[in-house]
């Protein structure tokens, strides 16, 4: 498809990181390209990509530490928007859906990598101690990994999408599928069980 085959060229030509803007000012542009895009206008996807890319890229990055794998998985990402946008019922929901398709392309990459990603800022919130030295830096980014491994598969996409993603509760219902209470107590006791995990290197789940 024409739209495909401009896919790579679209995304060379929109910088990696763009200038940052508030989402709340962003979404209605964002959901009037979607439209465009569910009915058929090719146009619509490099100003849709110029408004998502930067947030999905520090999205991939924080999963892979790693510039080329995260513009390969966006490239997979954009040409997996473009292909199923159409079953995509309500315009509206499009962030949510939109990274979940980002998140699910990282979790093919870690699947033969085992990398995590990255939840320092947890850490950090969770009054832990201070980084003294570079060496130290490394010892607690060992620490969150090792940590954020243990966690069960619910506690670390929930946690992903709330603190890497930023997504608000409303989002992470919709792309999780559960009622925002379930976003909330899943939230709370996910933080809980991270930070006894990283408190306590070598325990149990």
């Amino acid at each position: 498809m024409k739209g495909e085959a401009s896919l790579d060229t679209t995304l060379t030509m929109v910088p990696p990181m763009t200038a940052h803007r508030e989402q709340v000012e962003l979404e209605p542009e964002l959901i009037g390209l979607v439209r465009r895009l569910r009915q058929g206008d090719q146009a619509a996807l490099e100003p849709l990509i110029e408004l998502t890319q930067a947030a999905a890229y520090k999205v991939a990055m924080s999963y892979l530490q790693d510039s080329h794998a995260s513009r390969d998985v966006l490239q997979e990402t954009y040409l997996l928007v473009y292909r199923n946008i159409g079953k995509l019922r309500e315009p509206a929901a499009f962030r949510s859906w939109f990274y979940r398709i980002v998140t699910s392309c990282c979790h093919r990459v870690l699947r033969s990598r085992r990398q995590e990603p990255s939840l320092d800022c947890l850490v950090e919130s969770g009054g832990g101690p201070s980084v003294a030295s570079p060496s130290d830096a490394i010892a607690r980014r060992l620490a969150v990994r090792e940590a954020f491994h243990r966690l069960r598969e619910q506690d670390r996409s929930v946690l992903t999408l709330r603190e890497v993603c930023q997504l608000s509760y409303d989002q992470i219902a919709a792309a999780l599928k559960i009622p925002v209470g379930t976003v909330r107590s899943r939230l709370s006791k996910a933080r809980q069980r991270f930070l006894d995990a990283f408190q306590t290197p070598g325990g149990q789940r």
